[in-house]
């Protein structure tokens, strides 16, 4: 089946939406607006009280996804199917005003739950306009921010940040938001530490050269596979990593903001590590991209930095390899979910 571009879905969508949400909004607000999120910008649908600022935002990429999932599917809906279903669900969850007078939702944009404060961590460089607007603190070339945790949620949309005027209004403070982030985090999305090797094993999969070639690699992820990176802020986990690996210091690869690899350094050239990452990154949705290069990660002082520091005589520019991670990244698609 032929699927429209998202310049071609977005106007149509837009005409849907306003078309049918009529009547009675439970918001006093509706508007599409353009937001930044994580490395870049994204369309978004807005339903806000106007007085008290709260409200629901939807990422209209988000929808477009859905979009070509269902167009891509062994029984796609027709277009103006998919859109009349769209608006139903919008008008269902979000823009009508109940008849029973139940609360809003608590997953509101503006309110700051303090038991699901999360955190996750973004590129610094790529997000420097989404940054201007968060609370944040760097972590080498990374930016720790937060985020309202949604129990049960597929994906965390941009109305899920923690703005400066959602701090305050909260009366918190960036170390206030970091230490209940903290406290929240490794619950809230089930970080964990497994051993790749074993996964593998236990599926009867060949093994793939980057085992070979580090001997054991471990994934440090969380259970809903959903912006796991925040997990090497944990001193425990990170530990764990270590006495598995049998090595003080880590060599830590971002496959994405879902997950990492641990495995022990001067193995490989950083370089042939970095054009791996590289090739990953390439093959990934971009909001998913967290860094174009290897961490090392000490132990002993709980430090991230760069492994292109590194002075191991491992940086020359390797010759043209296979592919190492990306076939594991790839069959890893199911794992993740």
């Amino acid at each position: 089946m032929n699927y429209l571009m998202y310049n071609e879905f977005y106007p149509l969508f837009r005409k849907k939406i306003r078309s049918h949400l009529t009547g009675e909004l439970r918001w006093a607000e509706m508007l599409f607006r353009t937001e930044y999120v994580v490395n870049g910008t994204e369309d978004i649908l807005r339903f806000r009280d106007t007085v008290s600022r709260h409200g629901i935002e939807v990422s209209v990429q988000q929808i477009y996804e859905d979009y070509l999932d269902n167009a891509q599917s062994d029984r796609p809906e027709s277009l103006d199917t998919f859109l009349d279903i769209t608006a139903n669900w919008l008008e269902a969850n979000y823009s009508k005003r109940p008849k029973d007078g139940s609360p809003v939702e608590p997953h509101v944009v503006g309110e700051v739950v303090r038991e699901n404060i999360a955190f996750m961590l973004v590129g610094t460089e790529m997000n420097r306009e989404l940054l201007d607007r968060l609370p944040h603190r760097n972590v080498a070339d990374m930016s720790v921010i937060y985020l309202n945790h949604h129990e049960g949620a597929e994906r965390i949309p941009w109305k899920a940040f923690i703005d400066h005027e959602m701090m305050n209004d909260a009366g918190m403070t960036e170390p206030e938001l970091y230490e209940a982030a903290f406290a929240n985090t490794r619950r809230l999305l089930d970080l964990e530490l497994l051993d790749f090797g074993k996964y593998i094993r236990d599926r009867k999969m060949q093994k793939p050269r980057v085992v070979n070639i580090f001997g054991k690699v471990l994934i440090l992820t969380g259970k809903r596979r959903r912006i796991a990176d925040g997990a090497v802020l944990y001193p425990e986990l990170m530990e764990q990593a270590s006495e598995m690996l049998g090595t003080p210091d880590l060599l830590l690869l971002p496959l994405s903001i879902n997950e990492w690899f641990v495995v022990p350094p001067g193995k490989e050239p950083i370089a042939s590590i970095t054009n791996e990452i590289r090739r990953i990154n390439s093959n990934i949705r971009y909001n998913k991209v967290l860094s174009d290069k290897p961490y090392i990660y000490e132990t002993g002082t709980g430090k991230i930095r760069p492994a292109e520091e590194e002075r191991d005589g491992l940086n020359e520019e390797p010759p043209e390899q296979p592919p190492l991670i990306l076939p594991v990244v790839n069959a890893l698609h199911g794992y993740r979910n």
